[in-house]
């Protein structure tokens, strides 16, 4: 089993993925460079308050457990995330566990990466509510490659599999689902690159 490609976008040189074989929920990866330091792409991706920014169906963020720094280094967050409603569908919220970690280069000849992994979980402090379809983030992340002799760019893998819930045919989410990641790298790229679209206050 491995990943079967489905187009890579002229403009942004962005290339997405699909793992092969048979899922309910597909599963996507996309690849692209960025134009700034691996830290710079981590520090925005952790930063909660950033994520309207890039994703345009945000609606809300809540945290369920303060975060944690864990064994090694790795940062650990509970969260609840809301989004909005897209007609002709309800909203959607995720109850998620997201880690973050760096994956040293020392004796590797893999340059380093930083990792973020989220994950569906279930916490008694978010239980579903009515106004939203509870969703499962099956997996989903991103892996940034550090790029050797240049500080000021990098690689970046993003993994995404998901359920939205709800009376959705899985086929037409499954096909939508296979430009959105091309979306979204657009849209963390203008965030982190100079000449980008400015932060918010």
């Amino acid at each position: 089993m491995g990943w079967v490609h489905l187009k890579t976008d002229s403009k942004s040189g962005i290339t997405v993925m699909q793992l092969a074989g048979k899922h309910r929920a597909s599963c996507f990866r996309a690849e692209g460079s960025l134009n700034c330091a691996p830290a710079a792409l981590l520090a925005l991706l952790l930063d909660n308050d950033r994520i309207p920014e890039y994703n345009e169906f945000y609606k809300s963020f809540r945290s369920l457990e303060v975060p944690a720094p864990c064994t090694g280094g790795m940062m650990r967050e509970l969260c609840l995330c809301q989004y909005n409603a897209v007609w002709p569908t309800k909203a959607r919220d995720f109850v998620m566990m997201t880690l973050a970690d760096r994956v040293p280069a020392a004796g590797s000849p893999v340059p380093e990466r930083l990792v973020v992994a989220s994950v569906s979980v279930e916490h008694p402090d978010a239980p579903p509510h009515d106004a939203f379809v509870r969703g499962t983030v099956i997996c989903g992340g991103y892996v940034l490659h550090s790029v050797p002799g240049d500080p000021n760019s990098c690689k970046v893998t993003m993994i995404t599999q998901s359920d939205p819930g709800g009376n959705l045919p899985m086929s037409l989410v499954n096909k939508l689902s296979q430009t959105a990641p091309i979306k979204l790298l657009k849209a963390i790229r203008k965030c982190v690159e100079p000449g980008g679209r400015k932060k918010k206050k």
